[in-house]
C-alpha cells in the first residue's frame, strides 16, 4: 500500500503585541502623574516568550519617577530629567498586561510605542497620552 502523506503542520505565527488606551491620574505628588498603559496580546501559535520594548517621546521634559510593580528595565533612574524613555520585559507569549510609570512635570504629554520581535502588525503600536492640569486633592 502506499504511504499516506504527512500532513503539512500549521504555520507558527508570533503574537500581536500592542497598546491600549492609556489611563492617566494624578498622583499624591505634586504635579506628579501615573500613567497606566494596557498591553494587548492578540493570537498566535509560537509559545516563545518575547521581549517586548516601551519607547516613549515625550512632547517636553518630564522628571522620570519609576515603574511601579517591577518586572521593567528603564534606561532611566528615579528623578532623571527625560525626554525620551524605554523601558523592556519579558511578556509571556499570547498574555498581555500593563506598564505603569510615573511622571512629574507640567502637563505630560508624548508618544508610546510597542516592539516585539516577528510583531506581525504595526498598527496598534503606537499611541498618545496627554495630561490636564494637576489639580490639588483635597
Amino acid at each position: 500500500p502506499p504511504a499516506e502523506p504527512t500532513p503539512t503542520p500549521p504555520p507558527v505565527t508570533s503574537t500581536d503585541f500592542g497598546l491600549g488606551t492609556p489611563s492617566v491620574t494624578n498622583d499624591s505628588t505634586y504635579l506628579q502623574r501615573r500613567i497606566i498603559v494596557p498591553i494587548t496580546a492578540d493570537g498566535g501559535t509560537n509559545p516563545v516568550a518575547r521581549t517586548v520594548t516601551i519607547s516613549i517621546a515625550f512632547d517636553r521634559s518630564a522628571t522620570f519617577r519609576g515603574v511601579p510593580g517591577g518586572g521593567w528595565t528603564c534606561d532611566a533612574s528615579r528623578n532623571d530629567r527625560i525626554t525620551a524613555l524605554s523601558c523592556s520585559r519579558l511578556m509571556p507569549a499570547g498574555q498581555g498586561g500593563t506598564f505603569p510609570f510615573k511622571v512629574a512635570g507640567a502637563a505630560p504629554a508624548g508618544t508610546i510605542r510597542i516592539t516585539a520581535p516577528e510583531d506581525p502588525r504595526s498598527d496598534n503600536d503606537t499611541v498618545r497620552f496627554s495630561s490636564g492640569s494637576w489639580i490639588l486633592p483635597l
